[in-house]
């Protein structure tokens, strides 16, 4: 596979994780910000691998419902299905307030053995449609050298992070919680 240009047009980064998560053993993301209400991951999605996210910020922008393509019934689905990822043990979660990194990027490795793969995303990393008037471009690059140079430098990042996943997970049962009253009412 060759680096590709991926847009929030077309086939952008949010239908490549689509193809990518269900097949990888562990993921790194490094995003500067991230909207818990634009997260979509189905269960399939986040299946068994381990994750790991390293947040620049997380702020109150960051918890807000977005609307997007899924009814209500299949959001409290797709949220039931990340609150249970985030207790299993396979998801963590960091914030490191202390540096900023500029573009967006993760290491993704699917498969295992000989059939082992990295791949490395860089630029916009979105679910829902980003907060932008114009494009949002994402560089996807296979191969080993660019991920081992991506894992480096999140590896130190992620070192002097601290642990927020259990305000994540109660911000996730919150928006789950408002989901459902709203089904209900």
């Amino acid at each position: 596979m060759n680096a590709r240009l991926l847009d929030d047009e077309a086939r952008g980064i949010r239908s490549t994780l689509a193809t990518l998560l269900p097949t990888a053993s562990h993921a790194d993301f490094a995003v500067s910000r991230i909207r818990l209400g634009a997260l979509d991951l189905t269960p399939a999605e986040v299946g068994t691998m381990r994750c790991r996210v390293l947040l620049g910020r997380l702020e109150v922008d960051s918890l807000e419902f977005v609307a997007n393509k899924y009814d209500m019934t299949e959001r409290a689905t797709n949220l039931n299905a990340l609150i249970a990822f985030a207790r299993s043990g396979r998801l963590r979660v960091r914030v490191c307030c202390l540096e900023e990194w500029s573009p967006d990027f993760s290491v993704i490795h699917t498969g295992t053995g000989k059939a082992r793969a990295s791949m490395t995303l860089v630029g916009s990393h979105y679910f829902a449609r980003p907060p932008i008037s114009g494009p949002a471009f994402t560089c996807l690059l296979p191969g080993g050298d660019s991920a081992l140079l991506a894992a480096r430098r999140f590896e130190s990042i992620w070192r002097r992070g601290y642990d927020v996943l259990p305000v994540i997970v109660q911000s996730l049962e919150q928006l789950r919680n408002g989901i459902q009253i709203s089904i209900t009412a």
